[in-house]
């Protein structure tokens, strides 16, 4: 029987074994009810703290954001003392636009634990977020002074290390931690790809390069150590990826989306919905903080409502013109509302929400049929920089092929190929459904005329605070601790330029036909 059938035990040990089940099957919706069973069931049990740890980062990566406040906010004051409920605590309340109590929470943690490097790295983190980058640096170097020491500690430099002219520093830590003894492949690239930026950072392309390919490898050590001796290689793996992507091309073409039209009928407009998609490190982020600085709208992260109603459909390349053409509107307006009422479950009531979830290019067909009116908004940029960026990435959870440079641009080339599809066919056959694409490089280089007219497309009036969406408190949930209160900035153009000597001249003749066939450059 599959984790998602098994029935519950009414022993705590029970509930907590279907939670990992669930977990392991990848079912997260499924695990975190689990997990908030037990704990409504079992809250003096000693394992209620983890249970709520664990299901606080579960909500998070599901950017289920007002939820996990509300299970952080609903644990017995003591809880708050434990450092592990400290850490799920202070980053909750900082997705949520609640700084100042995450770093009060933080500062708590760090002074009930003083001892504990990781305390200590995610106060330092908070503070960051709060643009304080001369305190975050204190608190580390005040935890070196007592004699701590640990790859968190030399992470969280790592991280802001460029601001505060410490890099010479944090290159040498990182260089010494990573010749010691750490084994975890998880640690060891991590710290790997932040050695690869800082050397980026100073000029040291040939280090950089080296650094970011030995932290790719652990990367892809993770992914055989997760998925065991049946891992699949890259190779498999992009194939399977670029046929999944012809045969949706395939299937939905303009005869497809023909009927498709929205009359008295149905689907309902879905006007509120804006999807931000494109190839990862292509500008995704970018344009959801934008967006997402409006006054009447708000982030949803990398939500999985699209997916969702995918797998509830069946909506697969072999189905897809069937389930077009047999399902009715009225079936397809609550599709529609359904996917709507996920969004706004983790952005709230805002007038307009931003999905950016960049796999969400692979479901523009589905959207033409429930989502009249919604915006998708499809980032481009030089592949060449894509690639780099992708390359020098820590992708934390899956884009398992940006450990390979070859399978980042076989990708690439996939996803290029879709965006054309659905930039040539959609406007002519499903005009209903508004998608256009977004230029990084005219963004970054000239942003107060971009991002007008990016505002204009999302159906929004013009607000000043989009050109300081840098200042904005609540942070997007797909935000990490270095882009924090950075605005626009231009340092990553042409980056590819330092890097094409180490590429392989195979690589190098790839992106140069993606630059010149997706009219790049």
């Amino acid at each position: 029987m599959s984790a998602r059938g098994k029935s519950s035990g009414a022993g705590p040990d029970a509930l907590l074994r279907e939670a990992r089940a669930l977990e392991k099957s990848g079912d997260a919706p499924g695990a975190i009810k689990k997990y908030l069973s037990f704990i409504a069931k079992h809250p003096k049990d000693p394992k209620a703290r983890r249970a709520r740890v664990v299901c606080a980062s579960r909500m998070m990566s599901e950017n289920m954001l007002v939820e996990a406040r509300a299970l952080i906010e609903r644990a017995p004051d003591e809880e708050l003392d434990d450092p592990d409920v400290c850490q799920s605590a202070a980053q909750v309340y900082a997705y949520n636009g609640m700084l100042g109590e995450a770093l009060s929470i933080a500062q708590r943690g760090a002074a009930a634990n003083p001892d504990r490097a990781d305390m200590i790295a995610t106060l330092a983190t908070v503070l960051v977020y709060k643009g304080d980058h001369s305190g975050a640096v204190s608190v580390l170097d005040e935890a070196w002074a007592r004699g701590l020491d640990s790859d968190r500690l030399d992470n969280a430099l790592a991280g802001i290390a460029p601001r505060v002219d410490r890099v010479d520093e944090a290159i040498d830590r990182l260089v010494k931690r990573l010749g010691g003894s750490l084994t975890d492949p998880r640690v060891r690239a991590e710290l790997g790809f932040h050695l690869a930026d800082l050397y980026d950072k100073r000029g040291d392309d040939r280090d950089a390069w080296d650094a970011a390919t030995s932290a790719n490898g652990e990367s892809e050590r993770v992914r055989k150590l997760a998925m065991g001796m049946g891992a699949p290689s890259l190779g498999n793996l992009l194939g399977v990826f670029a046929g999944r992507i012809r045969a949706t091309m395939d299937a939905i073409d303009g005869d497809a989306l023909a009927g498709l039209a929205p009359d008295d009928k149905g689907p309902e407009s879905r006007e509120g919905m804006v999807f931000v998609c494109g190839m990862p490190r292509s500008g995704t982020t970018l344009v959801e903080q934008i967006i997402a600085a409006h006054p009447e709208a708000e982030s949803a992260g990398e939500a999985n409502a699209l997916e969702h109603a995918r797998k509830d459909l069946w909506f697969v390349p072999e189905h897809m013109a069937q389930i077009l053409d047999r399902t009715q509107k009225g079936k397809w307006s609550k599709i529609g509302g359904a996917i709507w009422k996920e969004l706004t479950a983790r952005a709230g009531e805002a007038r307009v929400v931003v999905d950016k979830q960049p796999g969400n290019d692979e479901h523009v067909g589905l959207l033409a049929a429930c989502a009249p009116g919604a915006r998708v908004l499809i980032t481009r940029r030089d592949p060449r920089d894509v690639a780099i960026s992708c390359y020098f990435r820590n992708f934390t959870m899956g884009h398992e092929w940006a450990a390979d440079l070859g399978a980042i641009l076989g990708i690439q080339r996939a996803k290029l190929e879709m965006h054309e599809h659905w930039l040539r066919v959609i406007p002519e056959h499903a005009p209903w459904l508004h998608v256009s694409s977004v230029d990084y490089g005219a963004l970054v280089s000239d942003p107060e005329p971009e991002t007008r007219a990016l505002i204009e497309r999302c159906g929004l009036s013009w607000d000043d605070g989009c050109l300081s969406f840098s200042d904005r408190e609540r942070l997007v949930p797909t935000l990490m601790p270095h882009q924090a209160r950075r605005g626009v900035y231009t340092s990553s153009m042409a980056r590819w330029e330092r890097y094409i000597e180490f590429m392989g001249d195979a690589h190098v003749r790839e992106l140069e036909d993606q630059v010149e066939r997706f009219g790049f450059g």
